[in-house]
């Protein structure tokens, strides 16, 4: 297979035998065939005639590692592939079956894709006028098609270093008008961790070492472990143990102490996280133990207040009627009843007005607590459940009994107070 591109077309010529499925594909790279032409497209091909197709659209990688070497710099680069996944396209590139070339898939799937525009929201990219949504290839791709058919493909490889590196970083800065020449800048607590490449240094970006720190980042070991935590502990590792030389010089028999590094930071972390949830659960337990008791104390204040309302109507009744020898008739007027209903109203109206002050003073702390847990303490919402409104059965009963009472001294107020 002979191929050289021109921009984004390639001319291609094979010289093998070819699928079908691979011809339809093939055709469907060439926007002015419309799908009409595949018997002709395979007359050239059996031919051994050029012809032009532009992929650029397409979910086929074909030929990359000569499109990558073509690219002088990153922008046009990332302009071909930005709309070749997602989408619900599934990546192939070209294979042998039984010597014939046909289409084989990219080890692919939408979460690899997902996961590294996460990670990419957060870098401050200063390349030109290269945006972070024009990255949209993650480099399990490249990564893949530097190792297909058993053959090396040094740019490919590169391209795979240089999005993992990308993710990593905390920024990106293009150091020459040119894009040739960039800076990767890792924050530390101590400093600022600077990884200076040229674009397409194919001999200083073809270790893996850049993808295997990526790949340990969003591999599916600790699952419950955030993306973002395992790069924080990859940045902090490569600031303390590795400089540019010992980077240059990693191969695959130090991968496992690279890896090792990870695993042994994120063991002590997870480690210190369990004996900090489990602490958290104390203090979550003494919470709901002091907010039961805020409520029952709210609940008791404002049925005592009602008892004692009652008591002292009672009380007004006998100072204001039996004291005095009187007979009381329920159906006669009786201003002195009416007046002792009267301050009866008032201090209702004020034992109301308390408890709903209480009760929103207590659904602010809760809140407050809420938001405090979650946002200091990192408690999901699962774990603060207790802090969710439970009341609502006594504080419809404390509102009713309150309104029933306050219908009636209002009532009794106009029965006896009538003329």
């Amino acid at each position: 297979m002979k191929c050289s591109w021109s921009t984004s077309e390639l001319n291609l010529q094979l010289d093998e035998q070819v699928s079908d499925d691979l011809i339809m594909h093939l055709n469907g790279c060439n926007p002015f065939c419309n799908g009409e032409n595949i018997t002709a497209l395979r007359t050239h091909i059996d031919r051994g005639d050029a012809f032009s197709i532009y992929p650029s659209a397409s979910n086929l990688f074909i030929c990359d590692e000569q499109f990558i070497k073509s690219c002088t710099h990153p922008v046009a680069l990332f302009k071909y592939y930005e709309k070749k996944i997602g989408n619900g396209k599934i990546p192939i590139t070209i294979g042998k079956r039984d010597d014939i070339l046909d289409i084989e898939p990219v080890t692919y799937s939408d979460d690899l894709g997902h996961t590294y525009q996460e990670l990419l929201d957060t870098v401050i990219l200063d390349v030109g006028s290269l945006k972070k949504t024009a990255v949209t290839t993650p480099p399990d791709i490249f990564y893949y098609l530097s190792n297909h058919n058993g053959n090396s493909n040094p740019f490919c490889r590169f391209l795979s270093e240089f999005l993992s590196l990308m993710a990593i970083s905390d920024r990106v800065i293009a150091s020459d008008e040119n894009l040739n020449k960039f800076e990767f800048q890792i924050f530390t607590k101590d400093n600022v961790k600077k990884f200076r490449f040229t674009w397409q240094d194919v001999e200083s970006m073809n270790n893996n070492f850049w993808y295997s720190c990526y790949k340990w980042i969003t591999s599916d070991g600790q699952k419950s472990v955030d993306a973002k935590l395992k790069r924080n502990i990859v940045r902090e590792a490569i600031a303390k143990h590795y400089s540019e030389d010992s980077v240059k010089s990693f191969n695959e028999e130090s991968k496992s102490e690279l890896i090792q590094i990870f695993d042994n930071i994120l063991r002590l972390i997870v480690s210190g996280r369990t004996t900090e949830y489990f602490e958290t659960q104390k203090t979550l337990k003494a919470e709901y133990i002091d907010i039961y008791s805020k409520n029952f104390e709210s609940f008791s204040n404002v049925i005592n207040a009602i008892l004692a309302l009652i008591v002292a109507l009672v009380a007004g009744m006998y100072g204001v009627l039996f004291a005095q020898g009187e007979v009381f008739d329920v159906f006669s007027p009786n201003k002195s009843v009416g007046i002792l209903l009267i301050l009866m109203l008032v201090a209702e109206i004020f034992v109301l007005i308390s408890s709903i002050a209480k009760f929103i003073s207590h659904n602010s702390y809760i809140k407050k607590l809420r938001n405090i847990n979650s946002d200091k303490l990192m408690i999901s919402d699962e774990d603060q459940e207790y802090l969710k409104n439970n009341r609502t059965g006594l504080v419809t009963f404390v509102y009713i009994t309150l309104t029933v009472i306050i219908a009636l001294t209002i009532g009794g107020i106009c029965w006896f107070m009538r003329s």
